[in-house]
């Protein structure tokens, strides 16, 4: 009953569970929080269940009205009055950010005395005081959605996307490969040249143009999606390392680009059968089938893992 406004953050309630499982009672045979007497509410409720759900409230509703029916009739802010914005966190988010050990660590913090006071986080303390500890939790830091959200409910194709990129890719590649194949049929019969290449094996090396577009436009719809507590916000050694593999991984993308770039110059100079030509083709081909496979196969992200 006490739990009834934070139902729908199962997790949350797992971890308030297990902190009053843990806790080490401050006197031998009384409770951490009172209950409640004479028609008010137990210390529980008041200072760790209502905090909680006030920060809730605050997210997305500005007042209590009275409806007419004489129940209560929560008044959306404007702006999520059509659609909840992207930005706003959501009990996805907070249950997801309970279900995390080490972002959950990282993210609650105590009440400071002083606003140049070093932060001191809920578990530093021994896990036994944790549960005496709740009612000193900022609640409002702690739940703000720059440390809970983790993805942004945009309302474009670019969330899609970056969920499904790998099914994208497959079907273009082998969609391609379908019409170069065709389009050899059609240059003996017609006597035309493709814009491809002269031959089919230049035209087929179009496919490795692949690996930089949807590494470029996959990296940019996962911007477009990733919440604030996963984005690069500080000047950490982690945040630096994930700045710098980004980078890598952007410089390894081009590979194929260039490998194509002098394909396409071998041909020009040399003809199809041009003998450069053949080994320029065997490197592009090698560089592609590579981008491709890790593009399918091997994720560059923790969070794009296949089977985590």
């Amino acid at each position: 009953g006490e739990a009834g406004n934070l139902r729908f953050m199962p997790e949350l309630i797992y971890f308030l569970t297990e902190c009053a499982l843990t806790a080490v009672p401050k006197q031998e045979g009384r409770g951490l929080y009172d209950v409640g007497t004479g028609g008010k509410s137990c210390l529980y409720l008041s200072r760790i269940v209502r905090p909680i759900y006030t920060v809730v409230f605050d997210e997305w509703h500005t007042q209590v009205d009275i409806a007419p029916n004489g129940k209560d009739a929560k008044k959306l802010k404007e702006k999520l009055q059509r659609y909840l914005p992207p930005d706003v966190a959501n009990y996805d988010d907070w249950n997801e950010l309970f279900y995390d050990p080490a972002r959950l660590a990282e993210s609650l913090v105590l009440d400071n005395p002083s606003p140049d006071a070093v932060d001191v986080k809920l578990f530093s303390l021994p896990p036994g005081e944790h549960y005496a500890a709740l009612h000193n939790i900022n609640w409002r830091r702690s739940l703000s959605s720059t440390k809970t959200k983790t993805h942004r409910e945009v309302h474009s194709l670019l969330g899609v996307y970056a969920s499904i990129h790998r099914v994208v890719l497959l079907h273009v590649a082998l969609f391609l490969a379908c019409i170069f194949f065709a389009s050899a049929h059609h240059e003996q019969k017609f006597a035309v040249h493709s814009m491809g290449g002269q031959s089919r094996a230049v035209r087929f090396a179009t496919i490795g143009l692949l690996v930089p577009i949807h590494g470029f436009s996959w990296v940019y719809a996962r911007w477009e999606v990733t919440g604030a507590a996963l984005s690069i916000n500080s000047c950490s050694n982690q945040e630096i390392l994930r700045t710098v593999r980004s980078l890598v991984c952007a410089l390894a993308w081009l590979i194929p680009a260039l490998t194509y770039r002098w394909v396409r110059k071998l041909e020009h100079e040399e003809g199809p059968l041009g003998g450069d030509l053949r080994i320029a083709l065997l490197l592009h081909y090698a560089v592609s089938a590579i981008g491709i496979g890790i593009g399918l196969f091997i994720p560059v992200y923790r969070s794009d893992m296949l089977w985590p």
